[in-house]
């Protein structure tokens, strides 16, 4: 009996220190349901998903497709999960988020629907990858890019903000992403890979806000 003792002793210790690092941001008081956890696959039950095609990494309209790039969902879904596991790269590109001086100010919804973090990444991976290629944004926004797996998909988003058009590379709008997989994720629950949706702004473009949202 000791030894499960000692672990559920230290799970609370990384829990609660990892609540008191970011008491300065509201936090749900509840962890997340039975269902949303049911639906959130395991990192094989993914690979294995996209390897079947039961899990899909889509484009939005206008970019280049994954055959185009010799790449497949489960090419994404691998580099996304590797990323995830990268706590050291995951700080660099916080403070290189933290790094711009922008008007709009990043949002945490943390009270409206939970997102996959795997899924979210893996759409970061596919905006990051095609780098200097145009997202554009009418006045009506647009999809950059969202999964299908039936389970928890999410989708990353772009509207305006006081212009009736902008446009970033897909790179700085993927970057600008990466302040909500950082920031918007449950703390007081780490072991559980869901995000709360957000918001920021593209790279060096306050006028371009990238969403990530539930599909």
């Amino acid at each position: 009996m000791f030894t499960p003792l000692v672990a559920l002793r230290s799970v609370l210790i990384v829990a609660f220190m990892a609540v008191e690092c970011v008491k300065a941001l509201p936090q749900p008081s509840e962890p997340p349901s039975v269902e949303l956890l049911e639906a959130i696959p395991s990192p094989a039950e993914l690979i294995r998903a996209a390897e079947t095609g039961e899990f899909k990494v889509v484009p939005g309209p206008g970019l280049p497709s994954l055959e185009s790039l010799n790449f497949t969902s489960r090419d994404l879904v691998v580099r996304a999960l590797e990323r995830i596991e990268r706590s050291k790269e995951a700080q660099e590109d916080r403070e290189r988020s933290s790094s711009f001086t922008k008007r709009y100010t990043p949002t945490c919804d943390w009270h409206q629907y939970l997102i996959s973090m795997p899924n979210a990444w893996a759409c970061h991976e596919y905006l990051h990858s095609i780098g200097s290629v145009t997202c554009a944004v009418p006045s009506s926004g647009s999809r950059f890019c969202h999964t299908v797996s039936g389970n928890a998909d999410v989708a990353w988003y772009g509207r305006v903000n006081g212009v009736s058009y902008t446009q970033s590379s897909c790179a700085n709008v993927a970057n600008g992403g990466v302040w909500v997989l950082n920031n918007c994720i449950l703390t007081a629950f780490p072991s559980i890979p869901v995000l709360n949706e957000g918001t920021n702004a593209a790279w060096g473009n306050e006028n371009l806000i990238v969403e990530i949202r539930k599909f």
